[in-house]
C-alpha cells in the first residue's frame, strides 16, 4: 500500500512542480494540492511508523515561505518533503521483514 501511495504522490508532485515551473512560480492552487498530497503521505507514513524526523518541519517551512510570498523557497522545501516521503517509503518497504536471522 505504501509503495502505491508513494508512486501516486511522486507523480502528482512532479506534475505540480512542472506546472509551477512553467508559470514562473507556485500558484496557490497547485501549492495547496502539493501540501494536501504531502500531508496525506505523511499521515500514511506515520501510521506505519516510517516517517523521517524532519519531513514535517520541512513542510511547515514550505508553507511559511509560500505565505511570505517566497515561492522559490516554498518549491525547494516541497521538493525536500517529497524526497523524504519517497525515501522513507522505500526504506520502509525494503526493511519490512528486517530482523535477526538464526
Amino acid at each position: 500500500m505504501i509503495k502505491k501511495l508513494i508512486l501516486v504522490a511522486f507523480a502528482s508532485t512532479a506534475f505540480a512542480l512542472g506546472a509551477c515551473a512553467s508559470d514562473g512560480g507556485a500558484s496557490n492552487d497547485a501549492f495547496a494540492k502539493q501540501v494536501a498530497d504531502a500531508k496525506a503521505d505523511i499521515k500514511a507514513l506515520k501510521a506505519d511508523e516510517a516517517l523521517w524526523r524532519d519531513t514535517e518541519k520541512f513542510l511547515k517551512q514550505a508553507e511559511e515561505a509560500q505565505a511570505a510570498g517566497d515561492s522559490e523557497k516554498a518549491n525547494k522545501m516541497l521538493k525536500k518533503v517529497q524526497f523524504e516521503i519517497e525515501a522513507a517509503g522505500k526504506q520502509f518497504e525494503s526493511q519490512k521483514g528486517a530482523g535477526p536471522t538464526y
